[in-house]
């Protein structure tokens, strides 16, 4: 392993473990706490459902640098209060990492909430993400996040989610 790819994997590691100590937090009766954003301003953005997009320091937009992860874990713990990644799986390369993350967590009505996601970044040559590519089942995750947030699957849309993440402070 070159140091760029064991760089790309203590990154990967340190973003995974991140999103599991807000989760440990908020299990435990502590405040969470998020990261600021690791993206370098202008980075490249990609997901299916809502193509490529220039982002200025975090994929949750440009008034949110730090505390759009914790608002959207915020979102799911309404109704699964231990929602966060549970198992995860990195691939690091020389250009960044890949992982698969396997969120999950237990509802109010005692049911196992799951749904993962496979995403990709790229880094320059200082180790700043300038691109992230995202791969998700829409579906499996608007069913989990409607389910948080208390509404029917059935009519659930990504304007919906993005008020409910809002509302979740």
């Amino acid at each position: 392993m070159t140091d760029r790819t064991a760089r790309h994997h203590a990154m990967a590691e340190e973003h995974i473990h991140s999103h599991q100590a807000m989760t440990r937090a908020k299990i435990e009766g502590r405040e969470p706490v998020s990261a600021p954003s690791k993206m370098k301003p202008g980075c490249v953005v990609f997901a299916p459902q809502t193509g490529e997009r220039v982002m200025e320091n975090s994929i949750y937009g440009p008034d949110d640098p730090k505390d759009g992860a914790l608002r959207e874990l915020r979102m799911f713990w309404q109704g699964i209060p231990d929602f966060g990644i549970k198992e995860y799986k990195i691939f690091a390369t020389e250009d960044g990492w890949g992982q698969i993350l396997y969120w999950s967590g237990t509802g109010l009505d005692g049911e196992i909430k799951a749904a993962q996601e496979s995403s990709f970044s790229f880094t320059d040559s200082d180790f700043n993400v300038v691109r992230i590519e995202l791969y998700s089942d829409s579906k499996q995750w608007m069913g989990v996040a409607a389910y948080a947030a208390g509404k029917d699957p059935a009519t659930f849309t990504s304007k919906d989610y993005f008020a409910e993440m809002a509302k979740a402070m």
